[in-house]
């Protein structure tokens, strides 16, 4: 005889093929059976699923992989990046931007694409964002400097194009306020040279450079190349990973503060892990800041998994604080961050070890951190899910490959207190749900109301649905449809509470009990 069900194990394959009467056999099989599906039931849809709008311009991309790898947020606005498409027929496209906004509870595409008045296939716009309250910074690493917008209505004014004197090479962008700083790195024939510029807003309404640009002396550097940067307040903290597949050494950060209209370095290196890309990502916000080093490209084997160091200052000195963040079983991990206050979000796009992308959540209590309950996100096949991070006071964006995500804080936090998603909130994204359709026909983020993300190897930071914890099973369930883009909420099948188990080990250890009996019998 045969006993087909969920959670069949090799205790029950020797129960049913023991030597004993098919009449005990059946109703031992029927009651593992029955018991084994209470234990491993499907699951029900996921209460954090209605809180992830999906973001998807129109009209389609000739290549929609191009969008979504950097993202923005500021209060109820989202900006989404679109790189250069050089695939596009009949000839290249240009990079470009899109704008979404939040009405009544609804998100819709706010007009077409966004380019700056000259723009080329290769100007690498959108690759780079930031974003403060109506400011807009747009990074166009081909022209060798970023673009900034005003917000005007439902569209972009162009106001200023800021471009450090020394030529094009790989861009970062941080914006807070008044304040916009540009990382740039140019790589030359026998080194690699890197420099901060700062420029502010002046009481004309004009963007210009403050002061020189920012360095760090090559014997402090050692073979790390400052790149990703994050801003909060007069605090300026600069990630610095090696780069190169065959790079040995650790990677560092810096810390640059603003005195008297004055930058100057604060205290020594940050370090981690032995990792060459720690600091490939950075995040910050007033006291605190975050430093990850994933292992997407650089994976060991006595470490496989990416880690995020949280540190934070006291008396103009910053130290570690607790042990490093790591999920089992993600390299990816700690390649996007953001932090506001006392929350922190880490995308994990997959690496070369991980099958999927995530988000996971924190929250700071006491002045120690720790993950939330459920803090996984996960959207089952997205490619590259957690890729970029935007984050405000009230909401979150995500990118991914093809795809981006807006996500309501007050939401998030019904959802994990198991009222379905409820955000008790008129207007959240809780009403418009993951099935709801757009109206319209992917790091660094600093603290603050501003989200930044850039794209590069280093901080490029979606959110996907579900929490499903490590050591749970993930099922996918197609919850939503929007044009091209398609979702599946990832549902938990939970382990089995005690008394389940309990009875699962009682019916196994009464079969055996049968099985010595038959046996007995049997051999008399």
């Amino acid at each position: 005889m045969q006993c087909r069900g969920a959670g069949e194990s090799q205790l029950k394959k020797a129960i049913v093929n023991g030597r004993w009467g098919a009449g005990w056999g059946a109703i031992v099989c029927v009651a593992l059976t029955v018991t084994a599906r209470t234990a491993f039931a499907a699951p029900g849809p996921n209460p954090a699923a209605t809180c992830f709008t999906p973001l998807v311009p129109t009209p389609a991309l000739p290549d929609p992989l191009v969008y979504g790898h950097a993202t923005a947020r500021s209060g109820d606005l989202v900006v989404v990046g679109a790189d250069d498409d050089a695939h596009s027929a009949p000839e290249p496209i240009a990079g470009a931007i899109y704008t979404f906004q939040r009405t009544g509870g609804a998100w819709s595409q706010q007009g077409g694409a966004l380019r700056p008045t000259e723009s080329d296939p290769g100007d690498g716009f959108g690759e780079t964002l930031a974003l403060a309250g109506s400011t807009l910074l747009a990074g166009a690493r081909g022209r060798g400097g970023a673009y900034v917008f005003e917000r005007a209505g439902a569209g972009w004014a162009e106001r200023a194009f800021l471009a450090p004197p020394s030529g094009q090479g790989e861009l970062y962008l941080a914006l807070e306020g008044d304040t916009a700083v540009l990382s740039m790195t140019f790589r030359q024939p026998t080194d690699i040279r890197a420099a901060l510029f700062v420029f502010t807003l002046d009481a004309q309404g004009q963007w210009a450079r403050q002061g020189e640009a920012l360095t760090i002396a090559n014997a402090e550097l050692g073979d790390c190349t400052p790149g990703p940067i994050a801003i909060s307040g007069e605090t300026l903290l600069v990630g610095a990973p090696v780069l190169g597949s065959d790079a040995t050494s650790a990677g560092k950060a810096f810390v640059f503060v603003r005195q008297g209209g004055q930058w100057q370095r604060q205290g020594p290196a940050l370090t981690g892990d032995d990792n060459p890309l720690f600091g490939a990502s950075v995040a910050l916000s007033g006291e605190a800041a975050l430093i990850g080093s994933h292992r997407a490209w650089a994976a060991n084997p006595s470490q496989p998994d990416g880690s995020v160091y949280a540190f934070r200052r006291s008396a103009q000195a910053w130290a570690v604080q607790g042990a490093p963040w790591r999920q089992a079983g993600s390299d990816g991990f700690g390649r996007a961050l953001a932090i506001l206050g006392e929350r922190a979000f880490v995308g994990a796009p997959p690496g070369m070890v991980a099958p999927e992308g995530a988000v996971y959540a924190y929250r700071r209590s006491d002045q120690s951190w720790a993950a939330v309950d459920s803090p996984r996100y996960g959207l089952g096949k997205d490619p590259e899910l957690g890729i970029s991070l935007g984050l405000s006071a009230t909401g979150l964006s995500v990118g991914s490959a093809g795809v981006a995500y807006a996500v309501e804080l007050a939401c998030l936090d019904g959802a994990q207190a198991g009222d379905g998603g409820s955000s008790g909130e008129p207007g959240s994204s809780a009403e418009a749900g993951m099935a709801g359709s757009l109206s319209a026909s992917g790091g660094t983020l600093n603290g603050g109301s501003a989200g930044t993300s850039n794209r590069g190897g280093a901080s490029s930071a979606g959110l996907g649905v579900g929490a499903c914890a490590a050591t749970d099973a993930c099922v996918e369930t197609p919850v939503a449809s929007d044009g091209d883009a398609t979702a599946s909420a990832c549902g938990c099948r939970l382990s089995a509470p005690a008394p389940t188990r309990a009875t699962l080990a009682l019916l196994g250890l009464a079969g055996l009990a049968l099985l010595v009996r038959r046996r007995a019998r049997c051999d008399a």
